[in-house]
């Protein structure tokens, strides 16, 4: 049997990750000097409670053991595995993973343990999980998945924006400080993707509606030559921007199918309260099926 691996940066709807049997290693969330493993100790809903109650929350890269442990167990119990890690241009979470697995292949040098780099992070790393359970229950070889997967990191494409600036420059790492200010005076909204796994900023548009209809537009442009793709948006505890991004999306992609998720606990804390991202694949994958 193959395993499928995400840490708790992918979004991925529940009943998905039930479906294909899919493994989640938390990262952890700091709050006042505190340590909670994702979605173990702490839930979503207390992330976000708390950045309202005017909190800033870090956040640390998997542990050790809970990669040793759950490598191995899936090991013990004779299966391979992929995977899927968070980009690893953004943090060290590949790199410790790979540590781990080096010392669990000691133990079970006959079983197959593939880590990819996806590259990216949020429901773009969870189109990917996706076609890899579909996959899965297709009888694709471990070779061809790893292959595609591979494949698949190099055309998800993102577009996102946030609704607080503040968070960003905090970040240090989106916005200069005059930006910010310019940016919190003028309602200016920052369109932002990935490229080479790190948060790239596209361009800047004015107010929520504009962007929205930047982000559609976008995205209509990288899905053109592949229409009938399923497509992920992600809100940031903001259900009523996801929506209304998703209908301007709806009619410039009549034929796509649509998942909508929070963004989890990670990058909800680094994005802030009210930001909204669309992810699609800019060309059809060798293998590609719907839900």
């Amino acid at each position: 049997m193959i395993r499928i691996i995400v840490d708790s940066t992918c979004d991925i709807p529940e009943k998905l990750k039930e479906r294909f049997q899919i493994a989640v290693l938390p990262l952890s969330v700091i709050i006042d000097e505190k340590t909670y493993r994702d979605n173990i100790e702490i839930t979503l809903d207390d992330v976000y409670d708390a950045m309202r109650a005017g909190h800033h929350p870090g956040t640390a890269q998997i542990s050790w053991a809970d990669t040793e442990n759950l490598f191995s167990a899936i090991a013990a119990e004779g299966d391979d595995f992929i995977y899927l890690t968070f980009s690893a241009a953004m943090s060290g979470t590949y790199d410790f993973a790979r540590l781990v697995r080096e010392e669990v292949q000691l133990k079970y040098p006959s079983r197959r343990m593939a880590l990819i780099d996806s590259r990216g992070g949020s429901l773009g790393t969870g189109l990917i999980a996706i076609q890899l359970g579909l996959m899965n229950e297709k009888g694709v070889s471990f070779d061809e998945m790893v292959s595609q997967c591979q494949w698949m990191t190099n055309h998800v494409k993102y577009a996102f924006t946030i609704d607080d600036i503040k968070c960003a420059l905090r970040g240090g790492r989106l916005l200069t400080k005059t930006m910010g200010d310019i940016g919190s005076a003028f309602k200016i909204k920052p369109l932002m993707d990935v490229k080479n796994g790190r948060i790239s900023l596209d361009k800047i548009v004015r107010g929520t509606k504009h962007s929205f209809v930047a982000i559609a537009n976008t995205v209509a442009d990288y899905a053109a030559l592949f229409d009938d793709q399923i497509i992920g948006v992600t809100h940031a505890d903001d259900l009523e921007k996801a929506v209304a991004i998703t209908d301007l999306l709806k009619e410039r992609l009549p034929k796509a199918t649509f998942l909508c998720e929070r963004i989890g606990s990670v990058l909800g804390s680094h994005l802030g309260i009210g930001g909204v991202g669309v992810f699609c694949m800019d060309q059809r994958p060798y293998r590609y099926y719907p839900l």
